[in-house]
């Protein structure tokens, strides 16, 4: 009997959806333009919360502002908002996978896109993420933590 065991490897991948509607400061909200919910999931795990759709793991990263002014003040004041309110955001949520496959995949490098977009860590491709389940998350999200996405 011969071995068939096959191993999916991890698909890290960003997503950077619009959530700006859950902010409450219009005038935080006007200086940032847009601001994206930033997560980061597994393409290759799906999960099932209590149901036949299958879900991806999705894990906060940070808020981020499309746009920062050029005073250094406001930025750090606008920066600091930010961090503030994630301290209220769940680090872990599910997402339906056919709604985060819905957005617009772009490249990794597209750095002022205003909509809600994903994109694959392509240039860490081959990199290895960890041999057990949540390794891979947890190393690709040390990586992140000390570099911009």
């Amino acid at each position: 009997m011969s071995n068939t065991n096959t191993e999916i490897k991890p698909d890290i991948r960003i997503l950077k959806i619009n959530e700006s509607s859950h902010w409450t400061d219009d005038k935080l909200k006007a200086a940032c333009g847009v601001i994206f919910g930033v997560y980061m999931y597994d393409a290759s795990k799906h999960v099932h919360c209590c149901e036949i759709t299958p879900s991806y793991e999705m894990h906060f990263i940070e808020s981020q502002s499309v746009r920062l002014p050029d005073d250094e003040e406001e930025r750090e004041r606008i920066y600091e908002s930010l961090q503030e309110g994630d301290l209220y955001t769940e680090p872990v949520s599910y997402m339906h996978c056919r709604d985060i496959d819905r957005i617009e995949e772009i490249p990794e490098n597209r750095s002022t896109y205003e909509l809600s977009h994903r994109f694959k860590l392509s240039h860490l491709e081959g990199e290895e993420w960890g041999d057990e389940d949540t390794s891979a998350i947890d190393e690709a999200m040390e990586w992140v933590r000390s570099n911009s996405v």
